[in-house]
């Protein structure tokens, strides 16, 4: 199990990602495995710290024009999500 990284927040996450929320929402959908219903509804929930890497890398690739399925952004085939 990982730490939890303090301060960090699905809502948090979504805010400083730099990208249109619609686009933020999908990507940290496919990380955490969680509806778009989820994130709104517990926008306070905390994201253990390699989660949250995992979503400002995500971010962050997208941001400098990388298309989810092209660039490899998402999990690969076989890898875990936790």
């Amino acid at each position: 199990m990982n730490a939890v990284e303090t301060g960090v927040t699905i809502g948090s996450l979504l805010r400083e990602s730099g990208l249109p929320r619609s686009e933020a929402e999908l990507l940290l959908r496919t990380l955490l495995g969680r509806e778009r219903a989820h994130l709104i509804a517990h926008a306070e929930e905390a994201i253990d710290s390699s989660k949250a890497r995992s979503a400002r890398d995500w971010f962050a690739r997208r941001r400098t024009g990388a298309r989810a399925r092209s660039s490899g952004l998402g999990p690969r085939a076989g890898a875990r999500n936790g």
